[in-house]
């Protein structure tokens, strides 16, 4: 119950005892001292006890608020995070799509360029494909570990199945980027490892980024 709806329940209860108790005692004694004497001194424990009583329910409500607070914090660290992620998995598409344009470029003026000589042609747009995998890499490893935070403070063990579960998808995401020899072979490295990547990205925010915005608390 909200606190200033407690007080005022509270605050008429106890007049409408205290009218009462006045009221009784005035026509058992007879006597508007007493009666008052008497009133007021029930009144004063009553007192007593509601401060008492609405002070508990302040910390309570404080308290409440105050994990609130962190949560939210923990949550959207996580929510920044994966957006950091998202930009650089946007990052790496537009290079890759810069690469295609090129290679389209050429093949449409009749100019065509097979083994080392792609690979010397396109170098300048290829090794930003691969600087750009790392980058999502790292992307992701902040996320990891903003996302184990709010496990801890959510304290919601159904977060570590999610980690397992996204460590897998982003190991596989990663399998078969070691190298590459032609520019066939490292356009099929750097396709596969960003449509991984999409699948994983869609999986997190499936999974956990929704789960999380739906539990930050406003109120």
């Amino acid at each position: 119950m909200n606190i200033s709806k407690l007080a005022s329940t509270v605050i008429l209860a106890t007049a409408f005892a205290t009218l009462f108790l006045f009221a009784f005692l005035f026509y058992l004694y007879g006597d508007l001292k007493d009666a008052l004497s008497d009133t007021a001194s029930f009144f004063g424990g009553i007192a007593t006890l509601v401060a008492a009583y609405i002070a508990t329910q302040l910390f309570n409500d404080w308290r409440e608020q105050h994990n609130k607070q962190i949560m939210n914090t923990f949550g959207l660290k996580v929510y920044e995070k994966y957006l950091k992620f998202e930009d650089a998995l946007y990052s790496a598409q537009d290079t890759l799509s810069d690469l295609k344009v090129e290679i389209e470029k050429d093949s449409s003026t009749g100019n065509f360029y097979f083994g080392e000589a792609a690979l010397k042609k396109y170098q300048n747009h290829i090794f930003p494909c691969f600087e750009k995998l790392d980058l999502i890499n790292g992307d992701f490893n902040f996320f990891l570990e903003a996302l184990r935070g709010y496990r801890i403070v959510a304290d919601q063990e159904i977060y570590d199945e999610y980690i397992h579960q996204f460590v897998g998808k982003f190991i596989i995401a990663r399998e078969g980027n070691e190298g590459y020899c032609d520019l066939d072979e490292a356009l099929h490295i750097v396709k596969k490892v960003i449509s991984n990547y999409e699948l994983l990205r869609n999986e997190i925010y499936e999974l956990a980024i929704m789960r999380i915005l739906k539990e930050l608390k406003v109120d």
